[in-house]
């Protein structure tokens, strides 16, 4: 469940219900008989990303690690399941982080083993709108997984996408996309990439590499610009 704190953490309140698919075939120890072998990640239906529009307050993000996208209009008073609007990827992939966009309020980028954009009009009864990135966008079903995506802040047409074999990027929203391996980074696991708000660096946090830093984004972001 999705819990929240309206004083520093000091006291907690319940704002969903269960996200998950609470499979409990997918809360087993795993291993045996003669010895059990659980680190932890046997065990899922888990909430894993969490994020709030920074367009609109109110409107959430949740991806589960058993394959659900939820997204809530109200600050959690109530969600709807979005994931059997994502066409092309598989049935259950872990949603490993959530990019609520930052010029539209009904849009989240959402990697797992594919990376998929999810479209709902928050002020709208209407249920929410997806499109996923197959087959027909080069490169992108050919990655192992997905660990984060990022929209540019000052170029919204501009993703990053942190994946098992270094950062792509696409200068037209998600159809095509290209590998960003300017200077000397090698071709690594990128957890994590962030665009400093003040510097306009892009920051890679990757497994095993350390940080790396692209000094100043500004004529990646001209890329494709509109």
């Amino acid at each position: 469940m999705v819990f929240k704190s309206s004083d520093f953490g000091t006291t907690w309140e319940v704002v969903s219900p269960d996200l998950t698919t609470n499979d409990p075939e997918k809360q087993k120890t795993a291993g045996g008989p003669a010895w059990r072998e659980n680190t932890t990640a046997e065990y899922h239906c888990t909430i894993i990303s969490l994020a709030e529009s920074p367009v609109e307050r109110g409107v959430l993000w949740a991806g589960t690690d058993d394959g659900y996208v939820q997204v809530s209009r109200d600050g959690g008073a109530t969600w709807t399941n979005v994931s059997a609007n994502v066409k092309g990827v598989g049935p259950t992939p872990p949603v490993s982080h959530v990019e609520p966009s930052r010029t539209a309020a009904g849009t989240a980028y959402c990697p797992s083993t594919a990376i998929c954009s999810t479209t709902s009009s928050p002020t709208s009864s209407r249920p929410p709108t997806s499109v996923a990135r197959g087959p027909a966008s080069p490169g992108i079903y050919r990655w192992r997984l997905v660990w984060v995506v990022r929209e540019d802040p000052k170029n919204p047409s501009l993703i990053y996408a942190g994946t098992e074999i270094g950062v792509f990027a696409s200068r037209d929203g998600g159809s095509t996309w290209f590998k960003l391996h300017l200077g000397n980074l090698p071709a690594v696991s990128v957890h994590d990439i962030y665009i400093h708000p003040r510097e306009n660096d892009i920051i890679l946090g990757t497994h095993g590499r350390g940080m790396w830093i692209l000094d100043d984004a500004t004529a990646v972001q001209q890329l494709g610009r509109r």
